[in-house]
């Protein structure tokens, strides 16, 4: 059984491991006459290229794709979506490819246009109410224009026939009747700009709810979900209602979700979620092996495109709230070299990346290791001594030396710790 070394996490090949068995079988044969001291196996010290071969489970997805949104309807926070096309149809634009529950939209529409009926009613009463207060006021200026010439003809009729007293009264009518003029013409005057925003207002009104029926006629017609371009359909799992979740008949879900994708077949790229400690390793370039379980373990050339500059959680991605979830990953992205027949986005894939670590590197076994910590650890040269190297980085069966070794040095295997107060920690 193999098992993680604690630098670089990952169980070394099964290959490395049968050369390492063999090796320590060897030593052991070759020391057997020997004194007990040389007949502990060893490892070399190597000097050469520190590469890093590590492998991960990983997810096909289209390079282009045109995501299909759930249409916003006005006053409607949950939908629930009626009918969807299977994964792997063909579609073309202009087609249906899903259909959302109208129950709700189709009595919101109702209302709209009840509120529409009475707002245009209401607007046909106030523009009635004010020509009828319009007319009397119109009549009130006649009226009082009238009263005014009357008042003139009483004054200069009877400028010399009666007394200075009744022709003073005769004066004071006149011009209380000029008066009254004047406030029933100002009346008018000011009732046109009454009638103005009164009107304006209404038709404030009646907008307002026109525009709500209309909004709701177009939801009705988005409500019936078509393709806007030709394509195949993909229903990936992505965040419903703030629930990871796959579009299917009877899914409740929120305006704008994704409910589903148009992908482009002809350019794929296969997307990793990798440890931190395993990312640190890649670098943009590095050459990859993609092996599609859909093609029966085919190999495809590829390097990697991009890799991300955070970690995310799965948490964080998925909207879920799993212990698991809180592990930190990091996106990695490879370029395919080709696109073969029989990709389909969510498919999955195996890919071995091969990393460059250091060009020219002083390279330790990591079975030559004891008591590593914090970059550091000890080692036990073949003449029994014992010596702290300073570690950098490392692959699945060996670590860069920084400090402490220069190359062809033979180790031993396990090495005993030596017992009592002066043993080295």
């Amino acid at each position: 059984m193999t098992t993680k070394h604690p630098w670089f996490g990952r169980a070394p090949s099964w290959c490395v491991v049968a050369t390492m068995i063999s090796t320590l079988l060897l030593s052991l044969a070759v020391g057997g006459c020997k004194p007990a001291e040389d007949s502990l196996p060893t490892l070399p010290v190597a000097k050469g290229e520190l590469i890093a071969d590590q492998s991960f489970q990983g997810e096909l997805v289209a390079k282009k794709s045109t995501p299909v949104t759930v249409p916003r309807a006005p006053r409607i926070d949950l939908l629930t979506i009626k009918s969807v096309l299977p994964d792997g149809s063909a579609v073309k634009k202009g087609d249906v490819i899903a259909t959302l529950d109208t129950t709700e939209l189709e009595e919101n529409l109702r209302g709209a246009r009840t509120d529409l009926a009475i707002a245009e009613a209401e607007r046909r009463k106030d523009e009635q109410g004010l020509a009828t207060e319009r007319i009397s006021l119109e009549l009130e200026v006649k009226r009082r224009g009238m009263a005014v010439e009357e008042a003139k003809l009483r004054l200069v009729e009877g400028v010399n026939l009666i007394s200075e007293l009744d022709r003073k009264k005769a004066q004071v009518q006149l011009e209380s009747a000029q008066v009254e003029q004047k406030l029933a013409e100002s009346a008018l005057v000011t009732h046109a700009g009454k009638r103005s925003t009164t009107l304006e207002v209404a038709d404030v009104r009646v907008k307002t709810a026109s525009d709500l029926v209309k909004e709701n006629t177009e939801a009705l017609e988005k409500f019936s979900v078509k393709a806007p371009a030709d394509g195949v359909i993909y229903r990936p799992y992505v965040t419903m209602n703030y629930t990871r979740a796959k579009a299917e008949p009877g899914r409740v879900i929120r305006p704008n979700d994704k409910l589903l994708e148009l992908p482009d077949l002809s350019v794929f790229e296969v997307v990793l979620q990798v440890r931190p400690r395993d990312a640190a390793r890649m670098k943009v370039g590095d050459e990859a092996k993609v092996f599609v379980t859909a093609l029966a373990g085919t190999s495809i050339a590829g390097k990697i495109r991009a890799k991300e500059d955070f970690a995310t959680t799965r948490n964080e991605r998925y909207g879920t709230k799993t212990p698991e979830g809180n592990l930190k990953e990091i996106a990695v992205t490879i370029e395919l070299a080709e696109n073969p027949q029989g990709l389909r986005p969510g498919g999955t894939a195996r890919v071995e990346i091969r990393s460059m670590l250091q060009k020219e590197a002083v390279m330790v076994p990591l079975a030559a290791l004891s008591d590593e910590r914090d970059g550091h650890a000890f080692v036990t040269l073949k003449g029994g001594e014992r010596r702290e190297i300073e570690l950098g980085l490392a692959n699945a069966t060996h670590g860069e030396v920084k400090k402490g070794l220069e190359g062809g040095e033979l180790l031993i295997v396990s090495p005993r710790t030596p017992a009592g107060p002066s043993s080295p920690r």
